[in-house]
């Protein structure tokens, strides 16, 4: 075993951590091409998966041992059912269980280089409610995972509005390449609360090319990052 290895197996939580954000299905197609309009392409279905940004932070926390507040939500139908057995299966539950409605999925078509474009039909993850923000326990000290693409849905509103009332927080965020469509004045709101921010090459020029305020605070990050990365 690598020393690697073993300082995996020590790891724990000295902070509170919830995730919050999606469990949703992905089914994976190999396309020779993207659809162009009024096409109809032949696809090879790679298989059906359980995902959702969120979904794979709590699946890798829990086999790293270390606890945290699952807030997912879990509706009911077809594709929840799909989500909620396979959670089961891993010891995974979501302090936001029995939503109305189903959970929602994506299509991914992964081309020949590699290169993967996701078609998303939003669900129960996608429609948050105040009740279930106010059903978590955030002390005092607490990490709290989030993802670009409930920020920029219909609930970006509320879910903003919970993180500002929050009180002694440390947000990380994967904003995603949902970044681009989340309104200039709740991105503000949204860099005010200070969050560490994961983005990828394609995120970071998108967020470069944004004409709002907080455009020199992604900056600021990304210099950090690309002089740690350098290190």
């Amino acid at each position: 075993m690598s020393a690697f290895a073993r300082r995996l197996e020590t790891l724990h939580a000295t902070r509170p951590v919830t995730v919050l954000g999606a469990a949703v299905i992905d089914v994976i197609a190999d396309a020779y091409a993207l659809p162009w309009r009024g096409c109809d392409i032949e696809l090879k279905q790679q298989g059906v998966n359980i995902g959702g940004c969120a979904l794979n932070i709590a699946i890798a926390l829990k086999r790293l041992g270390i606890a945290a507040q699952n807030a997912l939500p879990v509706g009911h139908g077809v594709w929840a059912d799909i989500i909620r057995n396979a959670m089961a299966k891993q010891d995974l539950h979501s302090a936001v269980d029995n939503a109305e409605g189903d959970n929602g999925w994506c299509l991914a078509l992964v081309e020949p280089d590699g290169e993967r474009t996701f078609m998303s039909f939003s669900g129960v993850e996608n429609q948050w409610q105040q009740r279930w923000l106010d059903g978590l326990s955030i002390p005092a000290g607490s990490l709290i995972s989030l993802s670009g693409y409930q920020l920029a849905s219909p609930s970006g509103e509320l879910l903003t509005a919970w993180l500002e009332n929050l009180q002694d927080v440390t947000l990380f965020i994967d904003f995603g390449p949902r970044i681009a469509d989340i309104p200039d004045p709740l991105m503000a709101r949204i860099m005010a609360c200070k969050p560490i921010v994961s983005l990828n090459r394609q995120e970071a020029e998108l967020a470069a090319a944004l004409s709002h305020p907080c455009t020199e605070v992604f900056f600021s990050v990304l210099a950090i990052f690309c002089v740690n990365a350098s290190e």
